[in-house]
């Protein structure tokens, strides 16, 4: 478990609860960013962990992968997701669901989570998500850049973030 959990829909809920047409194009946005990664057949198990409000799986949903579906342990986030954007997604923490999960996945991804977790527990994180995918399946994971002045003042603005 997280030990630095946060709320995030209370943390910033114009950032973390966007309205539908706002979530689907961060989720566009995000989309783009790792289309290459996707499999073509758009019936294949795909789980995003730490999947917020979950934007990236409407996106994923509105191009037709649909068996997409969510991960995170924001309880009102996972409700927001469900009931404004009419996305599956389950309430858990990211070792948590995979631990009581029976599916195997195709492409697992975790878009800027892996630095709320602290590093020691990185090793049984990654051998939980390698264990969970099916035969040459994919993880996508996405971090900070620690040499960006850009990512500073996010990364120090949330006390969450365990390490870059």
């Amino acid at each position: 478990m997280n030990r630095g959990y946060v709320a995030y829909s209370d943390y910033d809920p114009l950032r973390y609860c966007p309205d539908a047409t706002q979530a689907l194009s961060a989720g566009n946005a995000t989309l783009s960013a790792i289309t290459r990664f996707l499999p073509p057949d758009k019936t294949q198990n795909l789980a995003d962990i730490g999947c917020g409000a979950g934007a990236l799986i409407a996106a994923l949903r509105a191009k037709g992968y649909v068996n997409a579906i969510g991960v995170d342990q924001d309880e009102r986030l996972c409700e927001y997701a469900r009931s404004v954007l009419g996305v599956p997604v389950i309430t858990s923490s990211w070792c948590e669901f995979l631990q009581n999960s029976n599916r195997k996945f195709d492409v697992i991804s975790a878009i800027d989570v892996l630095e709320h977790i602290p590093i020691e527990e990185w090793p049984r994180t990654l051998d939980l998500t390698r264990r969970s995918l099916h035969s040459g399946g994919r993880l996508i994971l996405r971090v900070p850049n620690p040499h960006s002045p850009f990512v500073l003042p996010t990364f120090y603005g949330d006390s969450t973030h365990q390490t870059m």
